[in-house]
């Protein structure tokens, strides 16, 4: 243990080293930069040798301090110093320059950091404005009053050119915040940037023509300026903030050097106000090319989000498989949108057993996208939800029709419902293709007739048919993605199909489905502008006859009836009167077999319309899915009757499953819930620095578990340790923009609860992309933390840190 200690102190010993050699290169680095900068800046002093227009150092030192933290103060001053040492002025003048060039840089840093919550990067809008206001005139008004005040003092300047000299002051160092900070804010934060659609050979191109024209625009004395913004525009689009900045940094450097050298549009002045007119054109162009960039970058953000949001409603639309149905044969077929405008669109199909036999679903809801994908994601679990209570599909789909019309917004749906029985279909269709029967010696049917598109229509009816079926002829059900499927000149059609059926008749429904596949991806041209679904059905062949000999050697069915130990029903509901209103107690399990037991309660309660009815499920013990939609249905009777309906809710643990569900809120559950614990007042805190290493993780569980000993039960004392040791994990792998070489540990713990906050310098992550695909590799530890913290969340101030809480009132 001894030498476990020694060593792990030196391994910290040496990790300070480093890093206090690091942070002295870094010291140097920047001090340097703002050096050589300010030397060439100080070339183009005219009026004042002490003021020039054009100031980059002011960007390298606000870049520098954002990027780097405030540390990094020190190598703003050494640079200030080194530059204006030899100017001929005052000390005192001097050493006001050197205050007020480094206050800057904090001032500027402080309020993107701490006010504007400031991005590197400059993918949003707000960023670029923050950097506007914060950096370009809020902190550069600082360095120009300090410094305009120290060279009055110093007698370098009389009061009579107070004004101007502020203004040169104020607006060369504007132009370094707006011209050369973003540049090197970008390409600080360039690798965790998406990658822009610009190619190496196509950015080449554009410096080369950007480069030409400012030289032929900067060298004329005729005002062509204008013809620069395309160019700068191409940059913003094609190639985002980094083709943004490059850009407008290589029009300055033009722009600067033909007007000092008295060339150009503006070259009509002295030469401060020349400069001065020159750099404020190339940042107001800056700013708009940046600008521009955040718009493009925020809007292909918003477009991911929503394809993401889309994709995954889609994925839950279809089942994983064909399911297995007794006497049977099916096949599915489902071929998603490929272009990238479309996205996603509302095509679905769904296969479930109920208790009046098989349900097939199969429809086609209008527009694309994620109101597409929600709607879609609505009519097919809807369809489910219904068939537990109508077993007719006319009936289902005047359900689901009549759903769609409460909608706010006009919601349309073409649908075919289909139940298999023994040797039949029953069938209706809303606005939906005709369903084709091929039979084996080539015969081709259709199944016309049905109902109007759902969501249209009110009123409307949706006749059934029965359809007797031959054990050779196969049913197919499709969506219109099959006949609207194009080539370059006409569309796949309804006659094609039928031609192509004739010929695969006699195929099974896998190998027909195959056919029909490879037919549309040959005459397909471009990309799929509409998903395409279709199902085949058929009968199932007769089972070979067995002889009395096999049938000998078979094993004997066993046949399984109620659990043992298990009575049945396992919900007991009875109705009472509770200060004055009438409640309906559920006490035990709400599954499929006592649901409507539930409802059948609900609807024998007699209360007249404005009244208010208590559904008390706090003796509720056990709730599945069904179980929910029940708990739903009795809220939308009680609206459809004129009630007010008061829940008291369930027992915790079996609250959690509405809040998985994600309908805890739509509820309005009240009666006991999760104890929130607070922020702050615990009794006892532990804080300390975890060096950053492999081990850190297993420190911090060392160090949760001595803190929270006996504080919290057994179980939530692990969950408490395994969160912590989450989030050490991900500060130690994952950080994009590291400044300290120390992960920060707080332990807040009282009797039943505790709080543990874990702080490094990365750039940290929006708790609002956290998504919960159980599927997903990436994020897994966030979502642990999501599901077993009471509460978590996020703060920002100079380090980026994640906090969770854990009360024992939670299980």
């Amino acid at each position: 243990m001894r030498s476990a200690a020694v060593h792990s102190l030196k391994r910290a010993a040496s990790l300070a080293s480093r890093e206090r050699v690091r942070y002295g290169l870094q010291v140097v680095a920047v001090a340097a930069a703002y050096t050589a900068s300010g030397k060439l800046g100080l070339q183009l002093a005219f009026a004042t040798k002490s003021v020039t227009a054009i100031w980059p150092p002011t960007g390298i030192a606000l870049a520098a301090l954002v990027v780097g933290g405030y540390r990094l103060w020190p190598a703003v001053a050494l640079g200030a110093l080194a530059t204006n040492l030899d100017t001929g002025v005052p000390a005192v003048t001097v050493l006001g320059i050197v205050c007020g060039n480094t206050l800057e840089a904090l001032t500027g840093a402080v309020l993107l950091r701490r006010v504007a919550r400031f991005r590197p990067s400059l993918q949003r809008v707000r960023d670029v404005f923050a950097l506007i206001i914060f950096g370009a005139v809020v902190s550069t008004a600082v360095s120009a009053t300090i410094g305009v005040s120290s060279l009055l003092i110093g007698g370098a300047i009389s009061t009579a050119h107070l004004g101007s000299v502020w203004r040169t002051w104020w607006l060369g160092d504007m132009g370094g915040d707006l011209i050369v900070a973003p540049a090197l804010l970008i390409a600080a934060s360039y690798r965790s940037m998406p990658k822009p659609p610009g190619r190496p050979l196509e950015a080449v191109a554009m410096t080369l023509v950007l480069l030409g024209v400012s030289a032929l625009v900067f060298s004329q004395s005729t005002n062509a300026t204008y013809v620069v913004f395309p160019l700068l525009i191409w940059a913003s689009l094609r190639f985002w903030q980094a083709g943004a900045a490059a850009g407008s940094l290589l029009v300055a450097g033009v722009a600067v050097t033909f007007t000092a050298n008295g060339q150009g549009p503006f070259a009509t002045s002295g030469p401060d106000e020349r400069l001065l007119l020159a750099q404020t054109f190339v940042s107001v162009a800056g700013i708009a090319a940046l600008v521009l960039a955040a718009v493009t970058s925020e809007r292909r953000r918003a477009e991911d989000a929503e394809r993401d949001i889309a994709e995954t409603l889609q994925h839950s639309l279809l089942p994983d498989a064909a399911p297995s149905i007794p006497d049977w044969e099916i096949a599915t077929m489902y071929r998603a949108a490929g272009a990238a405008e479309v996205h996603v669109g509302g095509d679905f199909y769904d296969v479930f057993p109920t208790d009046a036999g098989w349900m097939v679903i199969l429809g086609d809801v209008a527009g694309k996208g994620v109101e597409a994908a929600a709607m879609a994601a609505l009519v097919r679990n809807g369809s489910r939800f219904i068939s537990q209570t109508e077993s007719g599909p006319a009936a289902i789909l005047a359900r689901l029709d009549e759903a769609l019309r409460q909608r706010q917004t006009l919601s349309l749906c073409s649908a075919l419902c289909v139940r298999l029985h023994a040797g039949h279909l029953v069938l209706s269709s809303a606005g939906h293709p005709a369903p084709l029967i091929i039979r084996g010696d080539g015969r081709l049917r259709e199944i016309g007739g049905g109902g109007p598109i759902l969501g249209a229509t009110a009123g409307a009816v949706w006749p059934e048919r029965v359809v007797h079926l031959e054990p050779e002829e196969t049913v197919v059900l499709y969506t219109d993605g099959v006949t609207d499927t194009r080539s370059a000149s006409e569309r796949f059609g309804l006659p094609r199909l039928r031609r192509l059926l004739v010929d695969l008749a006699g195929c099974s429904p896998a190998d027909l489905l195959a056919e029909i596949e490879i037919a549309l991806e040959g005459f397909q041209l471009g990309p799929q502008s509409d998903d395409t679904a279709a199902l085949a059905l058929r009968l199932a062949p007769a089972p070979v006859a067995v002889s009395a000999s096999a049938r000998a050697w078979r094993a004997p069915r066993r046949r399984v009836g109620v659990a043992r130990g298990v009575s049945s029903p396992a919900l007991s509901v009875t109705t009472v009167l509770a200060n004055g209103a009438p409640t309906i107690k559920a006490v035990g399990e709400i599954d499929h077999a006592t649901a409507a037991g539930l409802l059948g309660e609900f609807a024998k309660a007699s209360v007249s319309a404005g009244s208010e009815i208590v559904l008390d499920l706090a003796g509720v013990t056990f709730a599945d899915s069904v179980g929910l939609r029940t708990v739903i249905e009795v809220k939308q009777r009680a609206q459809q009757r004129g009630l007010s309906l008061r829940m008291v809710s369930p027992p915790e643990h079996v609250r959690a499953v509405f809040r998985l569900s994600g309908i805890e809120s739509e509820l309005g559950l009240t009666g006991p819930s999760s104890v929130e614990s607070r922020e702050r007042d615990y009794a006892e805190r532990v804080e300390l620095e975890l060096a950053v290493s492999e081990q850190a993780a297993r420190q911090a569980r060392l160090e949760v578990r001595e803190a929270i000993d006996g504080k919290l039960s057994r179980s939530d004392e692990e969950v408490a340790v395994l969160l912590t040791s989450e989030l050490v994990t991900n500060a130690f792998l994952h950080p994009r923009e590291r400044d300290s070489e120390w992960i920060g540990l707080r332990i807040s713990s009282d009797r039943g609860r505790a709080r543990v906050e874990v702080a490094d310098s990365g750039g940290g992550f929006d708790p609002m992309t956290l998504k919960h695909d159980h599927r997903a590799i990436g994020g897994l530890g966030l979502r642990v933390v999501d599901r077993g913290a009471v509460r978590w969340g996020i703060t920002r101030d100079d380090r980026f840190r994640v906090w969770f809480e854990l009360a024992e009132a939670r299980a």
